[in-house]
């Protein structure tokens, strides 16, 4: 992975920053009165001096990790809470406020790769240069601001003294035993984007990861400092279940985080503690939410709906299923005559090895209604490129006159435009025509896109033909065995075909001008969003 400049991310925070970030007003607290409050108080060093940062109020479950980030002595906190709930933006504040308050010399942030620890931290350099309030109460001087080397000298300006901090992105499996910055060793530790979608799943990955957090970066970090390892708990196999269930001498799923009206006092016993926080939590029969000022439980219940229950019990419950059970034979529909369909849409998933451990090609015909999916058609087999494009061409011709007029095809690594063009050219050749065939680019990764059809499945939206063939059968066999099949070809080009389809449905819905049509339109886009697409 290329390796970014710091300097060139701090460019493009620049502009925003200094739009969005206005000097002290005659109504706000003189500057010794600012310096005086927010020394032990990182909420209200947030509030004065980031209020840009801070849309929302903050819920019990922030203020419980930053008295995390402040306990005194070394420990491995690890925290599972759902995405998008402010995690690595508290986060980053925490580390504005240590820095510029002088409450620690040296600060490691790990992440997956560089790439992931130098964007949080070239947000907060970027803060250091031109956040106009910093700069009116905090003297700060930039002794060395390279890439993976960041060094400042810290004065606030109701003290006589600088302070030295040095900052430090690092890579997951890189080296950290034995760092020091002057006379001191890493006195804070944080832990955030070290596991994606794919690494999650892997058994050997997460094993790994686990255990460099445990040998390398746990021995690193002085008496003083604590660790705070924040993530999802989206998968049983994901480095993070395994710190719960290996590592941490005690698991903290807090009734009162959601309830109390002041925040909970933080009360550790051993060294490696877990804290658990789904985003709702039933207390007494009643669902109480996690952040309330985000999401009610009206929308959580919308989002579950939208995302299906496999995913939003992982990524926002916290609560990961098993593996090999996220589609269920229950939720697969069938029908025996074809109802009449508004689109047919094809996708195909190339694989451009051909032997018989390679993975399979793929082809998938889809009809919809405007609301339902139905498969039509199924060719999934490893073999030659040849053969898939034989294919192509036969069911192209075979559903070409009941409404297919395009197939379009996955195009990620320029498969189609680098090698198979010319196959379809030679074939094209044979038949006298060349098919009508769209690349396409994939931005989304792998796992997401077979993912996003289980709230499709959930809502009994998409039907098998009531009489298999054998290629059928294959793709109803791997999409019950996902994630832990061998072969996920064919539940992949069922998400492409779906998507495609559901752009269709888009598409058609906005050209439609008149305004009894555009009324009814708005009635079908509020039945896809209660079908989640």
């Amino acid at each position: 992975m290329k390796k970014v400049d710091i300097n060139e991310l701090i460019k493009k925070f620049q502009e925003a920053i200094s739009r969005d970030v206005s000097d002290f007003s005659a109504n706000d607290p003189p500057q010794n009165k600012r310096l005086e409050i927010t020394k032990d108080d990182p909420l209200k060093f947030a509030e004065i001096y980031t209020p840009h940062y801070i849309d929302l109020p903050f819920a019990n479950f922030h203020r419980e990790i930053i008295q995390m980030a402040l306990y005194p002595k070394k420990h491995l906190f690890v925290i599972a809470a759902p995405r998008e709930y402010g995690k690595t933006t508290l986060l980053r504040l925490i580390k504005l406020y240590f820095i510029l308050h002088c409450k620690k010399h040296y600060i490691i942030k790990v992440s997956e790769n560089l790439n992931l620890a130098l964007n949080d931290i070239s947000y907060i350099i970027a803060e250091l240069q031109y956040n106009r309030r910093i700069k009116e109460d905090f003297e700060v001087d930039f002794i060395k601001c390279k890439d993976d080397d960041i060094r400042l000298k810290i004065r606030p300006k109701n003290q006589n003294k600088f302070h030295f901090v040095k900052i430090e992105p690092k890579s997951y499996g890189t080296s950290i035993v034995g760092s020091i910055f002057m006379q001191h060793r890493p006195d804070y530790a944080e832990v955030d984007d070290l596991e994606n979608t794919r690494s999650a799943r892997n058994p050997r990955i997460a094993r790994e990861k686990l255990e460099w957090i445990m040998s390398e970066l746990y021995f690193a970090i002085s008496d003083k400092g604590p660790i705070i390892w924040v993530g999802n708990n989206h998968a049983k196999t994901c480095a993070l279940n395994l710190a719960f269930e290996e590592e941490c001498e005690k698991v903290y799923t807090l009734d009162k985080t959601y309830i109390a009206k002041k925040p909970y006092n933080l009360k550790i016993t051993g060294e490696k503690t877990g804290h658990n926080y789904p985003v709702w939590k039933e207390i007494k029969g009643k669902l109480h939410p996690l952040w309330p000022a985000k999401h009610k439980i009206k929308t959580l219940k919308r989002i579950e709906k939208t995302v299906g229950s496999n995913v939003f019990s992982a990524q926002m419950l916290q609560n990961p299923n098993e593996t090999g059970n996220f589609f269920k034979p229950e939720h697969i529909n069938t029908y025996k005559e074809l109802p009449d369909v508004k689109y047919i849409v094809g996708w195909i998933d190339p694989s451009i090895g051909q032997s018989k451990t390679s993975d399979f090609k793929a082809i998938i015909i889809l009809g919809t209604d405007g609301i339902n999916f139905y498969i039509l058609d199924a060719w999934i087999r490893q073999a030659s490129r040849t053969a898939m494009v034989k294919a192509c061409y036969h069911l192209y011709e075979k559903y070409q006159p009941k409404g297919l007029t395009c197939l379009h095809i996955e195009d990620n690594f320029g498969q189609y435009k680098e090698v198979l063009k010319r196959d379809f050219l030679d074939y094209a050749k044979v038949k006298g025509y060349l098919l009508p065939i769209k690349p396409e680019n994939n931005t989304i990764k792998k796992e997401l896109r077979i993912e996003s059809l289980e709230p499709i499945f959930e809502n009994g939206l998409i039907f098998f033909p009531e009489n298999l063939t054998n290629d059928l059968k294959r793709l109803k066999e791997q999409i019950l065995a996902w994630p832990d099949a061998e072969h996920d070809d064919g539940p992949d080009a069922l998400a492409g075909a779906v998507e495609v389809a559901r752009l269709k449905m888009i598409s058609k819905r906005r050209s439609i001008k008149t305004l009894t049509k555009r009324k009814f339109i708005r009635h079908i886009l509020k039945r896809g969003e209660k079908y989640g697409y």
